[in-house]
């Protein structure tokens, strides 16, 4: 991921700092949802999941942030761009599906987000991506393909050992 974001000396900013934090806080999110979704309901825990956060964010927004006068036509439809189909409908996708799945998994899975985000890049909005970032891209796909192999590898061997 470093090799993905950071600047070409590889030397930490504030941004970077806060991503790193973001990353600690998904992963409680996985496993907190891993552990909660077997039992509850996914579009009561997406909604319960929401409120929380958008709680928190206006408490936060109100004591460190100007609120405008008025939002512009653009900015409602970006808010409701993003609340629905990016957060509301992928929480619920994500409650409804991680039951059937584990933490490890859906990491596994979410890892793959900066890969997409800098191909899309590439691909549709002329973004060059340095040799360093693509080397970046390769070892994400490279530790989930090990990942993935680790997992397959271990219920062999334990299928053969129980087998006798």
């Amino acid at each position: 991921m470093a090799l993905l974001s950071l600047g070409d000396n590889l030397s930490l900013n504030f941004g970077d700092i806060l991503v790193f934090f973001c990353a600690i806080s998904f992963a409680g999110h996985i496993i907190l949802v891993g552990k909660y979704a077997p039992s509850y309901d996914p579009a009561a825990l997406a909604i319960l999941q929401i409120g929380v956060v958008a709680i928190i964010s206006l408490a936060c927004g109100a004591a460190l942030e100007t609120m405008p006068e008025q939002f512009t036509r653009p900015v409602w439809i970006g808010i409701f761009s993003t609340a629905i189909p990016a957060t509301a409908l992928a929480f619920l996708i994500q409650n409804s599906v991680q039951r059937y799945t584990t933490p490890t998994h859906t990491a596994i899975i979410f890892i793959m987000e900066p890969v997409f985000a800098a191909g899309a890049g590439w691909l549709l909005a002329g973004e060059i991506l340095t040799a360093r970032q693509w080397l970046g891209c390769l070892l994400i796909l490279l530790g989930m393909l090990i990942s993935e192999l680790k997992g397959l590898l271990n219920i062999r061997v334990f299928k053969k050992t129980e087998a006798g």
